[in-house]
This record gives structure tokens, sequence and C-alpha cells, in this order.
């Protein structure tokens, strides 16, 4: 491990080029989160979400106070203990916007290959915006991943 003057770490390598540069396998437990920051906003973040015999999986951005727009993309799929198939994939791209404490989503790609898949959205206390994937059968080892791009900014700090 080697440590730069300018505060960049290297795991693997000697010439770290960012804060945590890893040359190697890495592994990594618990939420990913992922992004571009602008202070304390991010203008986009990405999370990650697995389980173990479930159908739904979720996770929660913090939009903050600001009224704007963005985009969420999202990927959800699983497969079954035992098999080398995957079991059913869901994937969808949605413009959204934010204004006066409301929510509104409008679709601009959605695809799956079961029916009975299907991805929601609400923004609960503190104005956390909620993803919600839900499989039509719990499967062995569902994931997920979510990105949002937002102008208003998604507080960095989750």
């Amino acid at each position: 491990m080697r440590i730069k003057h300018d505060g960049n770490v290297g795991i693997g390598t000697v010439t770290p080029y960012a804060k945590l540069h890893v040359n190697g396998n890495t592994w990594l437990g618990g939420v990913v989160n992922e992004g571009y920051y602008a202070s304390t906003r991010a203008l986009k973040v990405k999370k990650y979400a697995y389980g173990v015999n479930t159908n739904t999986l979720s996770v929660s951005f913090e939009l903050g106070d600001i009224s704007r727009g963005g985009i969420i993309k999202v990927y959800f799929a699983s497969g079954v203990s035992g098999q080398t198939t995957v079991a059913t994939t869901m994937y969808g791209v949605w413009g959204f916007s934010y204004t006066n404490n409301t929510f509104a989503a409008t679709t601009m790609q959605y695809g799956e290959t079961h029916g009975g898949n299907g991805i929601s959205f609400n923004v609960g206390n503190g104005n956390t915006l909620n993803v919600i994937g839900t499989m039509y059968s719990a499967f062995s080892y569902p994931a997920m991943e979510v990105e949002v791009y937002y102008a208003g900014g998604i507080y960095a700090n989750q």
C-alpha cells in the first residue's frame, strides 16, 4: 500500500491516480455508492442491492429540497441456485421531475424477459426517492443496479 503526498492511496500500485486506486481484485460488501459530486450534492449516484430468496429489492436516494428533474436507470436480474440460466431480467429508463414535493416519472424505455416484473418509485419523508424492483417470483440471487442523474443534486453523504 502507498499513500502519496496529495492524499491518494494506492493498493497494488505505487502510483495511485485517485483518492483510492486499487490494482487487483476487490471485494465490497453492503451498499456500494458511486457518483460525481459537487460540494455536498451529487449529480449522479449509482447504488446496488442484492438479496437471497426474495422477489423485492429497493434502494433510496435523498433528493434534497431543490425542484429539478433527472433520469433514473434500473437493471434487475436474478438466477436460480444450481442452474446456469438467468431466470428473469428487467430494465428501464425514466425521466422524472420533482417539484413542490411532487414526484412524476415518464417511461422512456422498459423491457423484461418475463411478465409480472415491475419497477416502482415513491418519494417518502425527507424527500427520499425510493426505487423498488419486484420480480414475479422469489429467486435465489436477485441483484439490482439503480443509477440516478438529478439536476438538483442528490445528497452525497448517504
